[in-house]
């Protein structure tokens, strides 16, 4: 995780620092890295740890962050959602850095397709790929059996970065297709955590549990 993070920012800080909105999500992402680290180390209770995620996440929109025309608590609640689903995903030898990887790319593509001409949206795709190489370049060391572990905090990073690129790029699609978006584009890490949450519901009677 502290390779991901110190790679992907350092890149980003050299290569997107004329951008003020990139430069909004790397706040975002030291704080949240430092939380995951920290939870890594001394198992943080989840009320201080969902708190902390919640005004990352609120920064992130009040910074224009967001899904334009809707209530503000819907984009806090999918940034917030999406980091989690991934910190759930890697429970699973190179499971969260390959779908992370898969998800970034759709990400920059997404950027690229919406830029026309538009250079700030064509360099708002140069984060999403940057954390693809990050992913792509540690995966061989978190196969199984893993050597290298990306932790919450890698974890944390790669799902708030992801969840608020795209938040960025949503506004350009319709109306009616705005939830599919939302959905499909982290398909597999919000249906696995759901499934966990009604597993643990029914299993131990407490979905947190």
């Amino acid at each position: 995780g502290v390779a991901i993070f110190a790679v992907f920012i350092l890149l980003t800080l050299i290569l997107c620092r004329s951008d003020g909105e990139t430069l909004h999500i790397v706040w975002g992402c030291f704080f949240l890295f430092a939380l995951g680290f920290a939870d890594d180390i001394f198992s943080l209770p989840a009320s201080f740890k969902f708190a902390i995620q919640t005004l990352c996440a609120v920064v992130a929109v009040a910074e224009g962050i967001r899904l334009q025309n809707m209530p503000t608590v819907i984009s806090v609640i999918y940034i917030v959602a999406v980091t989690n689903a991934h910190n759930l995903t890697d429970g699973i030898d190179g499971l969260a850095l390959g779908v992370s990887a898969v998800e970034s790319i759709a990400i920059a593509a997404v950027c690229i397709a919406n830029a026309t001409g538009t250079a700030g949206k064509t360099l708002l795709s140069l984060p999403a790929l940057l954390l693809c190489g990050c992913c792509m370049g540690m995966l061989p060391y978190n196969f199984a059996p893993a050597s290298v572990f990306i932790g919450d905090g890698g974890a944390y990073l790669l799902g708030y970065t992801l969840s608020a690129l795209f938040l960025s790029e949503l506004s350009s699609f319709g109306a009616e297709a705005l939830p599919c978006a939302m959905f499909l584009m982290f398909a597999y890490p919000l249906t696995d955590t759901a499934y966990s949450l009604l597993r643990r519901m029914f299993v131990r009677g407490n979905p947190f549990a």
